[in-house]
């Protein structure tokens, strides 16, 4: 999947030049910067000193100023604060179309679309994913899938009349693929327990339905032999490649190339993995409150008496550079 980039000779405004001119008093609806939650809206209670050494204080309030009954409150500098326009707050599904660019208005749009269960969000041609935590939100379910299917090549180049999607790359690639007999790729990138695992299988499984959503009943079931193997071979490269971590209880410590391979008719009839850059130094030792890979717990804790005497294994607990401080679960046993 690839990014186009254009030249514009006239683009939203910065809001650098806008902070300059920027004046505060009490009253005043902005933004302030919090160290817990970056960018809040806020109303200014109270403004001591002299510029240019002014230290205001603030309470979070909503945009027409309504303070929150137990909002934050804090004491900033000149330079923590951002001025805000409530039409620079326009609702926009592209956040290349804001009017005005700067941190505190790219977190409120994609806030205030979190928060009405709104977790994607194009920057061009590229998708913006929130970890919603919840595989039911109305507009995300499966049986929503050939809504997207049915669009077809008319949905690339900004066609599709859908809301934005992870299906929505997968889609553009596979139709990019079978228009201009050109192969994609799909990067799926993200901090840790951001979802990056979990958005690479809603991929997978919408390019293996959408393959054969026209086809017959045969070759729909060969591609979704397909996807059953690579789901099951998640859990195995999870097992040997992944480790609980401060944020994170089962974090990917290895990067993963996966290679889709489709016949000339566009069905989906292969598949490969290629891991690399294994966090090798975590098979001996690991940050306190962290583990190691989850398969030496799983041996360890799951072995049957035949294989402990097989393997001379001891009791888990005696293998110190598996538990040093960490503290033993019962999820240490995982199915």
């Amino acid at each position: 999947f690839f990014v186009r980039l254009a030249v514009c000779s006239e683009g939203p405004r910065a809001m650098t030049d806008l902070r300059k001119h920027a004046t505060y008093e009490v009253g005043t609806v902005c933004f302030y910067e919090d160290e817990g939650d970056n960018w809040r809206i806020c109303a200014i209670q109270k403004v001591a000193g002299e510029p240019p050494k002014q230290a205001f204080s603030v309470r979070t309030c909503t945009i027409d100023g309504t303070l929150e009954a137990d909002g934050l409150t804090a004491t900033v500098p000149l330079d923590k604060l951002a001025p805000l326009s409530e039409e620079w707050l326009a609702p926009v599904k592209d956040l290349l179309h804001m009017v005005t660019l700067h941190n505190s208005l790219l977190l409120e749009q994609i806030r205030s679309r979190y928060w009405r269960d709104i977790i994607y969000t194009n920057i061009g041609p590229i998708v913006l994913a929130l970890n919603p935590y919840n595989y039911n939100l109305p507009l995300y379910t499966d049986d929503n899938m050939p809504k997207y299917i049915e669009e077809r090549a008319e949905a690339l180049h900004g066609g599709s009349r859908l809301p934005t999607h992870t299906w929505s790359v997968a889609h553009n690639a596979y139709w990019s693929m079978v228009k201009y007999s050109k192969a994609q790729s799909i990067l799926v990138s993200g901090e840790s327990g951001a979802g990056k695992t979990e958005a690479a299988k809603i991929v997978t499984k919408y390019l293996a339905r959408c393959s054969t959503h026209f086809a017959s009943a045969a070759e729909r079931e060969q591609a979704r032999v397909i996807t059953d193997k690579i789901e099951s071979a998640s859990p195995i490269l999870e097992a040997f490649g992944n480790a609980k971590t401060l944020r994170n209880d089962n974090s990917s410590r290895f990067g993963k190339f996966m290679k889709l391979q489709f016949s000339k008719n566009g069905f989906l009839h292969g598949c490969y993995t290629i891991n690399y850059l294994l966090e090798k130094s975590r098979v001996v030792g690991h940050a306190k409150g962290e583990r190691s890979y989850h398969t030496f717990y799983q041996l360890a804790a799951g072995a049957t008496e035949e294989e402990r005497e097989r393997y001379r294994l001891q009791d888990p607990t005696a293998f110190s550079w598996l538990y040093s401080g960490v503290e033993r679960i019962t999820e240490d046993v995982q199915a």
